[in-house]
C-alpha cells in the first residue's frame, strides 16, 4: 500500500509541474461524481418513507432537492470530466516537452548510453499499446472517485448501523457485534483486492516486459514496410520472405497476450469472488435486521444501495489501482529521464567575444575510458591546437579521432587530463556558450525533414542572403533554386510533401550550416565520405579558403585529402603516434607513409 501510495503522489507532482490544477480537478470532480449515487439513495429513501407516511410535503421537498443536489454534483464534475481530458492531453504533451527539453540538455555520454536508450524506447512502446500519460491521469480520476465512493459508504455504514444497534439488541445479527464484524470484513476485502492487484499488476508487467523484443520488432518492421528506401533492396534480395517469416515470428510472440489474459481473468475472478462474498454477507444482515423489524422500507432500499454500490466502488477500486501500478511501472521512466541530472557541471564563465579567431585549445595529458567498459579510448593525449592552423587527424578505425573531437565539444568529459581554451579548463565555461565556437560536421550528421534554408541556418529565423552565399560555397546553389520552394523547401517526406537529396547534397548541405554559423572553429569528420574523390577533392581545396583564417580540424580516411594541411597527427589505438607535414611524414616511412602508399596504389 505504501509503494502504491509513493508511486501515486510522484506521478500526481510529476504531471502537476505543468498543470497545477490537476490534482485540485480530480479532487473535486471525484467528490461529486461519488457524491451522485448516495445522494440517489439517501432521498430516494426519504421520498418513500414520507410517501408512506402521508407528508406528501416533505416528500416534494426530497424530490426537489435530490434534483438540485443532484444537478449540482452533475454539472461540477461534467465540467471536471471535461478539465480532465483537457489537463490529460496537456500533461502528456507537457511531459513529452520536458523530456526534450532533458534531451537536449542531458550530458550526450549518458544520453547515448544503451541503458538509457533501452528505457525510454520501452517506455515507449509499453505506453503506445497500454495507455500514455494521458490515460493514467484518466485514470488517477478514476481513483478519486472511488476512493471518495468507499468514504461514503463507511459513512453510511456507521450512519444506518450505529443507528439501529441502538434502538433494539435481540440476537447477534442486530448486536454491535455483527456490525463491527461486517466493518473488519469489508476491511479485510480492500486490502485483499490491493493485495491481489499488485501481485496482477506485477505479473502484467512481467508479461509485458518479456513481450518486449517482439514490441520492438513489429514498430521496426511496420516502419521498414511503409519506407520508400527499403523497396529497392526488399524486391533485389527478395526480403519480402524473410521480413514475413518475422512477421509471423512476432505474431506468434503475442500469444503472450493469451497467457497474460488467463492470468488477468484468474486474480480479478478471485477479486470479484472476495467482493460477492462480502456482499452476501451485507445482505444477510440487513435481511435480519429487516425481519426482526429495525428498518423500515426506505432505509432497506438506502442499506441495500450502499451495499451495491460499495461492493462496485471497492472491485472499480482494485481495478483502477491495477491499471495505475501497471502503468505506472514504465511510465515513471519518463519521470526519471527528466529528473536526472542535466550535466556533471556546467561553468559560468562566458567566451570571451573576438573578431580575431584568437581561440586556442590544448589538450592536457587527457585519457578517456567509457565508463561501461573500461577499455581505454584514448591514453595520456598531449596535443595544442594552434590558432588559424588547418590540421588533419588520421588513423585507422578505433584509433580514437572521433572520440578526441567529441572530447573537445564537450560531449565525452576525460577520463584524466584537462582540455583548456586559451589557459582555462573549458568545464568552468558556460557549455551554451562554449558550443558556439564550433562548427562541426560529423560523419553521422543530421538533416532533418524542416525547409532547406531552416536546416542551413539551424533556426527558424533565416539570413537568406547569407543562406545563399553558404550554398555558392559547397556549389549546391544551383539545385536548391530549381526546388519548388527554393529556400523554403522541405527536405524528405517524414513531415509532410517534401524533396529527397541524395547522400553527397545531404554533406555539401551540412558543410553549408558549419559554413553558416561562421564559428572561430571548424570540424569536419568524414564530411565527404558519400561524395566522389574528385568531388572530394574539390570540396577540399575551397574548403581552405571557405574557412580563411579559421583554425581548421579534418578527420578523412582519404590521405590525398591531408595534403593541403598544415599539421598531420596520426592516431594509433588511443595514442599519437606520429605528427607533422605529409612531406615529413612520408619521409619517416611510418603509420602514415603505409597508409598514405596503400591507397595510392588504387588510385595510381
Amino acid at each position: 500500500m505504501k509503494k502504491i501510495w509513493q508511486e501515486f503522489k510522484s506521478f500526481i507532482k510529476m504531471i502537476s509541474k505543468g498543470k497545477k490544477d490537476v490534482a485540485v480537478v480530480m479532487a473535486a470532480g471525484g467528490f461529486m461524481k461519488a457524491s451522485i449515487p448516495f445522494l440517489v439513495f439517501y432521498f430516494s429513501a426519504q421520498i418513500l418513507n414520507n410517501a408512506i407516511e402521508g407528508d406528501y410535503e416533505a416528500c416534494v421537498k426530497s424530490v426537489a432537492a435530490l434534483l438540485l443536489s443532484q444537478f449540482v454534483c452533475e454539472l461540477v464534475n461534467r465540467f471536471c470530466q471535461k478539465r480532465i481530458e483537457v489537463l490529460g492531453e496537456s500533461c502528456q504533451q507537457i511531459i513529452r516537452q520536458q523530456m526534450a527539453d532533458k534531451a537536449f540538455e542531458l550530458q550526450y555520454e549518458k544520453f547515448e548510453k544503451q541503458e538509457t536508450l533501452d528505457s525510454l524506447r520501452r517506455a515507449k512502446l509499453t505506453a503506445g499499446g497500454n495507455g500514455d500519460i494521458k490515460d493514467q491521469v484518466d485514470t488517477c480520476y478514476q481513483i478519486f472517485v472511488q476512493f471518495f465512493s468507499m468514504c461514503y459508504s463507511v459513512v453510511f455504514f456507521l450512519l444506518l448501523l450505529l443507528k439501529i444497534d441502538a434502538e433494539q439488541k435481540k440476537t447477534f445479527f442486530v448486536s454491535y457485534g455483527s456490525t463491527l464484524l461486517l466493518i473488519g470484513l469489508y476491511a479485510v476485502v480492500v486490502i485483499v483486492n490491493l493485495y491481489l492487484g499488485k501481485i496482477l499488476s506485477a505479473k502484467q508487467y512481467e508479461f509485458i516486459h518479456a513481450n518486449d523484443h517482439y514490441n520492438a520488432l513489429g514498430g521496426y518492421l511496420a516502419g521498414i514496410m511503409t519506407d520508400e528506401r527499403n523497396s529497392k533492396d526488399i524486391r533485389l534480395y527478395d526480403l519480402s520472405k524473410l521480413f514475413l517469416g518475422k512477421f509471423r515470428q512476432m505474431v506468434e510472440g503475442y500469444s503472450i497476450y493469451l497467457q497474460m489474459g488467463k492470468v488477468n481473468g484468474k486474480y480479478r475472478g478471485m477479486i470479484e469472488g472476495i467482493n460477492q462474498f462480502a456482499a452476501g454477507a451485507a445482505y444477510l444482515l440487513a435481511g435480519m435486521k429487516a425481519l426482526n423489524g429495525m428498518i423500515d422500507i426506505g432505509n432497506v432500499i438506502l442499506y441495500a444501495g450502499v451495499i451495491s454500490q460499495t461492493v462496485n466502488c471497492i472491485t472499480e477500486f482494485g481495478s483502477q489501482v491495477i491499471s495505475f501500478q501497471f502503468c505506472a511501472e514504465y511510465l515513471s521512466v519518463f519521470d526519471k529521464f527528466i529528473q536526472s541530472p542535466a550535466m556533471a557541471y556546467d561553468g559560468t564563465l562566458p567566451i570571451e567575444k573576438r573578431d580575431d579567431g584568437q581561440y586556442e585549445f590544448e589538450f592536457h595529458d587527457v585519457s578517456f575510458a567509457y565508463p561501461d567498459c573500461g577499455t581505454q579510448v584514448l591514453s595520456h593525449v598531449s596535443l595544442k591546437f594552434n590558432i588559424g592552423e588547418k590540421m588533419a587527424l588520421v588513423g585507422q578505425n578505433g584509433a580514437g579521432k572521433t572520440t578526441l573531437i567529441k572530447l573537445l565539444c564537450r560531449l565525452y568529459e576525460p577520463t584524466e587530463g584537462t582540455i583548456t581554451l586559451n589557459g582555462i579548463d573549458i568545464w568552468k565555461y558556460n557549455y551554451e556558450e562554449y558550443t558556439r565556437a564550433f562548427s562541426v560536421v560529423f560523419q553521422d550528421f543530421a538533416m532533418f525533414s524542416l525547409p532547406v534554408g531552416e536546416n542551413i541556418a539551424a533556426s527558424s529565423k533565416v539570413d537568406e542572403e547569407r543562406a545563399w552565399e553558404v550554398l555558392e560555397e559547397v556549389e549546391l546553389a544551383e539545385r536548391v533554386r530549381k526546388m519548388k520552394d527554393s529556400l523554403k523547401t522541405q527536405l524528405y517526406n517524414n513531415n509532410g510533401a517534401g524533396v529527397d537529396v541524395s547522400g553527397g547534397e545531404a554533406q555539401r548541405l551540412a558543410i553549408a550550416r558549419a559554413l553558416y554559423k561562421d564559428a572561430p572553429f571548424v570540424i569536419l569528420d568524414e564530411p565527404t565520405a558519400a561524395l566522389d574523390p574528385i568531388a572530394e577533392a574539390q570540396i577540399y581545396e575551397n574548403f581552405n579558403e571557405m574557412v580563411r583564417n579559421k583554425t581548421a580540424i579534418y578527420i578523412s580516411h582519404r590521405m590525398s585529402s591531408c595534403k593541403f594541411c598544415d599539421r598531420i597527427v596520426v592516431l594509433d589505438a588511443g595514442n599519437i603516434a606520429e605528427m607533422g607535414t605529409h612531406d615529413t611524414l612520408l619521409a619517416e616511412n611510418g603509420i602514415y607513409a603505409r597508409l598514405y602508399q596503400t591507397q595510392a596504389q588504387y588510385y595510381a
